[in-house]
């Protein structure tokens, strides 16, 4: 295995608690190679392990998933690629985690708060009241940090891309999604 190779499995690895290694083994082999590393990513801790999930990932799209696939495994692929630089490929692979009960896919659903593509934003505000209010109320409570900086990256786009649409920052999905996760209340006059 080349350094390349090296890097991209470390970097897809780090992203899963340790007790996933296996299957993020099988999922490695399975997907198509990138045509670049993962970016460097953000850091979060997950059921008292520190995970780095990439920023983004440029691995070609898996085409069917292999029979042989764990349904763990089928999240895990929905979890990396919901990182894909093509918003259309993480939108699509967003659908199939919103409905996930397991603490490591929360920060891959949170992150996608933050983004700027509307169409996810949508997507994910019209689906809040799905989310395992446990386990996103947990995730948030030990990752501050992390919820700042999403809240202050929905703002910015918000404010740079989508204010002319949604004059009103309460009509504007980001700001849906971190209020109905609870994150602010009282923030959205202030705008």
């Amino acid at each position: 295995m080349g350094e390349r190779d090296r890097v991209r499995v470390l970097r897809l690895h780090s992203a899963f608690p340790a007790s996933l290694e296996s299957h993020v083994d099988n999922v490695v082999e399975a997907i198509p190679s990138a045509s670049m590393p993962p970016s460097d990513g953000f850091t979060v801790l997950v059921a008292s392990e520190i995970v780095t999930i990439p920023y983004r990932i440029y691995n070609g799209e898996v085409p069917t998933f292999p029979d042989s696939y764990a349904s763990i495994e089928t999240q895990i692929v929905n979890c990396l690629y919901s990182r894909h630089h093509d918003g259309a490929v993480r939108q699509r692979h967003l659908s199939s985690l919103l409905a996930a009960q397991d603490d490591w896919v929360v920060p891959f659903v949170l992150q996608l708060a933050g983004e700027y593509v509307i169409e996810i934003l949508q997507l994910l505000a019209s689906h809040t009241h799905t989310l395992s209010r446990d386990e996103y109320s947990r995730f948030c409570a030990h990752n501050p940090r992390f919820i700042e900086r999403t809240t202050s990256r929905i703002i910015s786009y918000w404010d740079c891309y989508y204010r002319r649409q949604y004059p009103r920052f309460e009509d504007y999905p980001g700001f849906q999604i971190a209020a109905a996760l609870g994150w602010w209340t009282s923030r959205a006059g202030q705008l």
